[in-house]
């Protein structure tokens, strides 16, 4: 993958964090409170600074935390350059969901195949 790939990823996680910093700026002045959750593919692992820097900034809590690193990327047989055998191995968890603090995960799960390069990651959530 090109550096420019990156840098445009690093960039647009910038964005997401600034609207969801304003967003949750408006969110405080409200009553009650707004509950956020961000999910969706940031091409991205939770070990990478931007990622961290993203959670960090908006207060936002991985919906993993507890449940396992559960990898979605890549599905096996993707991509022909790697072995299907090696795909559990390699893979890692790119596709995300973020909530705020007042929402509980109640199951999280990497679901099956859907014809994609990721698979999904299906996620039960309880709002109070």
């Amino acid at each position: 993958m090109k550096t420019s790939f990156f840098h445009s990823r690093n960039q647009q996680l910038d964005l997401i964090r600034q609207y969801l910093e304003d967003l949750r700026s408006e969110a405080v002045r409200s009553q009650p409170p707004h509950q956020i959750i961000l999910a969706g593919d940031l091409n991205t692992t939770m070990w990478s600074p931007y990622y961290q820097r993203l959670v960090r900034k908006t207060n936002l809590k991985n919906a993993r935390s507890g449940f396992g690193i559960l990898p979605t990327w890549p599905t096996p047989g993707t991509y022909a350059t790697i072995p299907r055998a090696l795909t559990p191995l390699l893979s890692i968890p790119i596709d995300h969901c973020l909530l705020s603090h007042g929402l509980d995960v109640t199951d999280i799960h990497v679901g099956t195949d859907t014809g994609s390069d990721h698979r999904p990651l299906v996620v039960d959530i309880r709002v109070p």
